[in-house]
């Protein structure tokens, strides 16, 4: 339920009495249009090396793992951001988790499908049509978007993940 006091103005979703609030680290709708717009504005093709400085200098990623990922912050939570090359070891696809859920918990999967429907609702606003969706327990739907590039979002019973496919790594993904 949520309660609005017309003195205090507040609007915050209160949980019924007895019960307590769960928290699911997730960007919103804005965020998650304006991280995959930063990622498709970029120069493509990008090897690596050109790619690391890009986004440890614009985006304030960290490369962890021994290179093997970068370590990004997002709506005050850490993930890892993954990512693929070719053999000219330029990007083929970035990806992350846009929401992360407990499967154990209904409230948390109900919460992922109304986050997954405001995503695609934000992406078909800023991208148009979507060029492929599958709906189901897991569902997903794709943008094909200029120069080739490709959007695309995964849903499960734990989490949500937007892959960005390169124009290299679109060549791949059918």
């Amino acid at each position: 339920t949520s309660t609005k006091s017309p003195s205090h103005g507040d609007t915050t979703p209160h949980p019924p009495r007895g019960e307590t609030s769960h928290t699911m680290p997730a960007l919103t709708t804005e965020e998650f249009t304006t991280w995959a717009n930063r990622l498709t504005g970029l120069p493509w093709p990008m090897t690596l090396e050109e790619f690391t400085t890009t986004v440890s200098k614009d985006f304030g990623w960290d490369l962890g793992n021994g290179g093997k990922h970068f370590i990004a912050t997002f709506s005050g939570h850490v993930e890892h951001v993954m990512f693929s090359v070719n053999d000219r070891n330029e990007i083929d696809d970035v990806l992350f988790f846009i929401a992360r859920g407990d499967p154990g918990e209904r409230e948390n999967i109900l919460l992922l499908n109304d986050l997954f429907v405001a995503y695609v609702s934000a992406g078909t606003k800023t991208w148009g049509k979507e060029t492929q969706k599958r709906l189901g327990e897991e569902s997903s739907v794709t943008w094909k978007i200029q120069d080739d590039k490709i959007l695309k979002l995964e849903r499960t019973s734990k989490v949500i993940m937007f892959t960005f496919y390169t124009p290299q790594g679109a060549r791949y993904y059918e």
